[in-house]
C-alpha cells in the first residue's frame, strides 16, 4: 500500500488514571483481556499500523498486551509528561506513517470496527471526521487527516490551549450524523471506563469490607 493512502490507528494510554483505582487503566482486564487490547483489536483491521501514546515505564506492560496484534506497534513517548489528551494526540501523530489517522483512547473498550471504518471514509478529502452524538461533536473515536492534526494541535498548545473541544473547532472535521452512530450499535459501543464501578460487576475488585457496593 502506497503511503498517502496508508491509515494509522492511535491508542492514547498515557494518562495517569487518577481516578481508576488499582493500576494502569489501560491493563485493566475486560473479559479476560486489557482494557487496550480491546481498542487495538478493534482499530487493528483497518489500519497499517498502531501508535500507542504512553509513558516510558508502561512500554513493556503494553507491548505485551497489542504487540502481537497483526499490524506494526509503534509507541510514542510524551517528551513532557501529563499535559492531558491534545499533547498526547499530537506526539502520537508525529510518529505516524498514515495520511489519515484514527484515535480512540485506551478505555474505550467496546468500540465498533463497522463504525471505525466508516469514520475514516468520511475523513478522506477532509481535515478528519467525527461522530455526532446528543447534539454535541464527540472528541473520540476521532479521524483525523495527519497533516491537519499536527498543525491544530501545535498552534492551539503554543498558545496554552488544550481542550479537545477547540481542538474541534480548529480542525473543523466532516461531522458524522449520529444516526450513523446508533446504527452501529451506540450508545453501547461509545461507553468509556472512568472509574472502576464502570467495568462489569463481576471485574470490579472486590470491596475490603467483603460486601459488595
Amino acid at each position: 500500500m502506497t503511503a498517502d493512502v496508508r491509515r494509522t490507528g492511535v491508542i492514547l494510554a498515557g494518562g495517569r488514571s487518577t481516578r481508576f483505582e488499582g493500576g494502569d487503566k489501560a491493563l485493566a482486564p475486560l473479559d479476560g483481556e486489557p482494557l487496550v487490547r480491546h481498542v487495538a483489536s478493534a482499530l487493528a483491521p483497518v489500519v497499517d499500523e498502531l501508535v500507542v501514546n504512553c509513558r516510558s515505564e508502561q512500554a513493556d506492560d503494553l507491548t505485551e498486551a497489542v504487540g502481537d496484534l497483526s499490524v506494526p506497534l509503534v509507541l510514542a513517548f510524551d517528551p513532557i509528561r501529563d499535559r492531558g489528551p491534545l499533547f498526547g494526540l499530537r506526539t502520537a501523530l508525529r510518529h505516524a506513517n498514515g495520511a489519515y489517522a484514527l484515535a480512540a483512547p485506551c478505555d474505550m473498550p467496546w468500540l465498533s470496527t463497522p463504525l471505525l471504518e466508516h469514520l475514516l471514509s468520511q475523513a478522506v478529502g477532509a481535515t478528519g471526521a467525527a461522530l455526532e452524538w446528543e447534539r454535541c461533536v464527540r472528541p473520540f473515536p476521532i479521524a483525523v487527516h495527519v497533516g491537519s492534526g499536527l498543525v491544530s494541535c501545535s498552534e492551539l498548545l503554543r498558545t496554552g490551549r488544550r481542550e479537545f473541544g477547540a481542538f474541534l473547532s480548529s480542525l473543523g472535521p466532516v461531522v458524522v450524523d449520529e444516526r450513523v452512530a446508533r446504527a452501529h450499535g451506540a450508545p453501547a459501543i461509545l461507553r468509556d471506563v472512568d472509574v472502576r464501578s464502570d467495568l462489569p460487576d463481576p471485574l470490579r475488585r472486590p470491596d475490603p469490607s467483603g460486601v459488595d457496593p
